[in-house]
Parts: C-alpha cells; sequence; structure tokens
C-alpha cells in the first residue's frame, strides 16, 4: 500500500530472497556415516524399550496406535482418564498424547508411562534420521521468508528430495551437520530478544523496570525466581543495580529458572496458569527429557511476582487491546503491519496481538544480520563467492560456517552483523547475542562470539 514503512519492508524482504535461495542450493554437509551409527544406538534402545512396555502392559503394546494406548492404560491398567483438549477446553475422547502421559507420569509414578515417553522421543529422532540425502552428501531444505503471520520464518523439505523442517531438529542430532573441510561452523542467537520489546512499550507507557534490568544484565526470569526464592515481595521496588547484586547471591534451580522464563513469556502473552503450567510440564521434558510440573498455583504466585515488578506489561496489554479496537492493525521496528480480522475481544485475537510485535521484531532482528553478511562487499572473494556462509536460520538464531584461517576477521565481522540500532516503542537499542562455533552445529569448542 501506500504506507512507506510498509514498502521498505516489502523491499528489504525482497533483498533477502537471494540470502534464502543460498540457503536452499548451498545446502550442509551430513555425516551420514555416523548418522548410521547414532539409528542404530536409537534402535537398541527402543527395542530394550518396547521389552519392557510389553513386559509392564502385560503383552506387546503398539505405541503408535491410539486405540490400543488408550485401552492399556484406562481400561487394562486402570489409571486416571485423559482426555484430548480442543481450544484449551477438554472433550469426551480419550487420548494417551505427551501432555496425557506426562499428567499421568507425575500422578502414577509409573514405570510404564516413563518408557512409553522414552520410546516416543526417540521415535522422533529416529523420524529426522530417515532422510534422504542428496548424491553430494549434503541435506538441504526450502524455506519461506515470511511463513507466518509475524514474519517468521518457516522451513520444510526440499524440492531436491532431501531433508525436512531443519528448525525442528534435536539437540542430539545437531553434531551430524558438520562444517566443511577447513571451516568452522556457528551459531549465533540473539538473547532475550521477544523481552526486549515487551520492555520497550513498557518503558514508552512509564514503566523502564523491564529495560533498566535488560540493559544491566539482569534477566526478569531471575528477578522473579529470587524473589520467591526469598518471599520477598519488596524485592520488586528496587533499582537494577541492587537486584543485580542480590541474585548474584542467590542460588536459583535451574528448574525454577526455566518455569520463571515460560511464566515471564506466557503472562506477556495473556496465558493463565493452567496453561502455563501445562507448558512447562511438556517442554521440560522436550528439552532435557526430565518433566517437571509446577502447580497452576505456584505459576500464579510467580505471575504475580512479575506483574508486581513490571507494571508496564498489563498498560502496554491495554494499549493493544485499544489499538485493535480503534485500528484493527499492529506494526514494528521494520514497518510491517498486521491486520488483525478475529473478534477484537476475542481472547485468541489478543493473544495473537500480544505475541506479535515481540516475534516480529525479533524475526527482524535476525533477518538485519543475515541481509548485512549477504550485502557486505568484504564478504566477498575476487569471484563473487561468501566467505562467511549462511546455511541455516532457526527464528532468533543465524547459522553458517566460515573459513579456519578467517576466524578472527569473522568474529568481528559477525558482531558487526548482529550489532543493529533498532527502534522499538520510541526506544532506540541493539538486541544483544552471543554465539559458538566449532567442527559441527552446536559445537563450542573452537570459540565463542559475544556482542
Amino acid at each position: 500500500d501506500e504506507n512507506p514503512k510498509g514498502k521498505a519492508h516489502f523491499e528489504f524482504n525482497n533483498q533477502l530472497l537471494p540470502a534464502f535461495a543460498y540457503m536452499q542450493q548451498r545446502g550442509i554437509l551430513y555425516d551420514q556415516e555416523r548418522a548410521k551409527e547414532v539409528r542404530s544406538e536409537l534402535g537398541v534402545e527402543m527395542d530394550e524399550l518396547q521389552t519392557r512396555i510389553d513386559l509392564y502392559a502385560g503383552g506387546p503394546l503398539n505405541i503408535n496406535s491410539p486405540k490400543q494406548m488408550t485401552t492399556c492404560l484406562y481400561k487394562k491398567m486402570g489409571f486416571m482418564p485423559q482426555y484430548q483438549k480442543e481450544k484449551g477446553r477438554k472433550t469426551t475422547k480419550l487420548t494417551a498424547n505427551t501432555e496425557a502421559l506426562l499428567t499421568l507420569l507425575k500422578k502414577h509414578d509409573s514405570s510404564l508411562v516413563y518408557d512409553i515417553l522414552q520410546w516416543r522421543g526417540l521415535e522422533g529422532v529416529r523420524k529426522q534420521l530417515d532422510i534422504q540425502l542428496n548424491e553430494d552428501g549434503r541435506i538441504r531444505a526450502a524455506y519461506n521468508p515470511v511463513g507466518t503471520e509475524t514474519g517468521r520464518l518457516t522451513c520444510y523439505g526440499s524440492n531436491t528430495g532431501s531433508g525436512y523442517n531443519l528448525q525442528t531438529t534435536t539437540k542430539r542430532l545437531r553434531p551430524l551437520f558438520v562444517a566443511d573441510p577447513g571451516h568452522h561452523i556457528f551459531q549465533v542467537d540473539l538473547s532475550g530478544a521477544d523481552g526486549w520489546t515487551v520492555g520497550a512499550h513498557s518503558a514508552r507507557l512509564g514503566d523502564s523496570r523491564m529495560l533498566d534490568d535488560y540493559n544491566r544484565g539482569v534477566k526478569p526470569a531471575k528477578v522473579i525466581a529470587t524473589m520467591y526464592l526469598r518471599k520477598d515481595r519488596s524485592l520488586a521496588t528496587l533499582d537494577s543495580d541492587t537486584l543485580y547484586n542480590i541474585i548474584e547471591d542467590t542460588d536459583i534451580p535451574v528448574w525454577l529458572y526455566n518455569a520463571s522464563k515460560a511464566v515471564q513469556h506466557g503472562s506477556s502473552y495473556g496465558m493463565g496458569k493452567n496453561t502455563m503450567s501445562s507448558n512447562i510440564l511438556t517442554g521440560s521434558w522436550k528439552h532435557s527429557g526430565s518433566p517437571v510440573h509446577v502447580a497452576p498455583k505456584d505459576c500464579l504466585a510467580l505471575q504475580e511476582l512479575f506483574f508486581a515488578r513490571y507494571i508496564g506489561v498489563r498498560r502496554w496489554q491495554n494499549w493493544i487491546k485499544n489499538t485493535l479496537q480503534q485500528t484493527a492493525s499492529l506494526d514494528c521496528a521494520s514497518g510491517h503491519v498486521r491486520r488483525f480480522f478475529g473478534r477484537k475481544g476475542d481472547n485468541a485475537t489478543l493473544q495473537a496481538a500480544y505475541s506479535h510485535e515481540p516475534q516480529a521484531n525479533t524475526t527482524y532482528a535476525t533477518n538485519l544480520a543475515l541481509h548485512k553478511l549477504w550485502h557486505d562487499p568484504e564478504n566477498r572473494r575476487a569471484n563473487g563467492s561468501l566467505i562467511i556462509e549462511n546455511l541455516h536460520q532457526v527464528h532468533d538464531a543465524l547459522v553458517g560456517q566460515f573459513p579456519k584461517d578467517k576466524t578472527e576477521w569473522a568474529k568481528t565481522k559477525l558482531k558487526q552483523y548482529f550489532s543493529n540500532t533498532m527502534t522499538i516503542a520510541e526506544q532506540e537499542m541493539i538486541i544483544p547475542f552471543e554465539g559458538e562455533y566449532g567442527s559441527y552445529w552446536g559445537d563450542n569448542n573452537a570459540g565463542e562470539i559475544k556482542l
């Protein structure tokens, strides 16, 4: 349309198309021999689990059969029935999905349920190994630079016949994605990216605490966790410097930090205590294989501490509600404008609106780094080829590789690429980042990259 910012965003995305096409064509070198070993190891683990599962169940159990699973768990074993949810509400249909199994594990502490969860987790990993590589031994994927309403990149299998959504690659399989000979592979991530947008809007509306905390290196999740551990609500009013010193003297358990982080973002995006409790349970299992249950009442307690410290978040949410009523649209740092067509007061519409700009700005910050990398004339050899190559992108992270003999130069360049001043809610800021590099994706043995 005639919006100059919107036109600039459109042109910016067009300028990124060659970079995404390069990722699609280049692909990433894949360690086929190690992949075979990992698949064999998975097969042994899964066979052992299946043997134990059949023993506990009193006969063969097809874990991929919903009917066999619900019959075994609820009729044969007598576990508390779990029902499928639709739009956050329970139905009358029995389910044995991951959330249901985690709930059963919490209630019954059953070895059968635990082993089923383990088997399913390994099955997901095995499916990512059952891929076809291209003849040159590389894995490729396709990308849509505006695949979601928030402008997030989406990823799927390549039309060359290889690959899958590489953004879902588990940490166990990332070592299979290796650097080309003579290169280091790197990943640079934004740090706390979504929270910076929430903090900027809170500051615009008169509460600078979140932005002050971020600028001091104080993570809101650690603030919440410290207040919870010390049972001291008065910490909510302290300045960032004082809080920093208190947090440094506080031993925060990993589970509490992760739960507080989930509560921070969940509260910003309009989630209730039950959804946050469920998300913490499934998220902890997905990322660590060790389920963490934080009861809804404890999620509510953490949420109240969050709002006590960051009073501007609710002001920002009210501002969004009013904006939807008036214009039904929200814009972002990039100039991207999203129009909302759902009912303005509907909870689903509001949650989508709360999360929109934080996620869009995070994507834009990552794309700005990619844009710099691709268009930097110093990053080209005489024949026009890239020195620092972009190979993959995961929401708030860029993955690529550079020659080992250019390491120091490449580290300096990557810092330049990610050091982008953005104007968010009238606040100028550079979203911090950190990275690592080594012989495979996720390897940090060769070094780190920091702002």
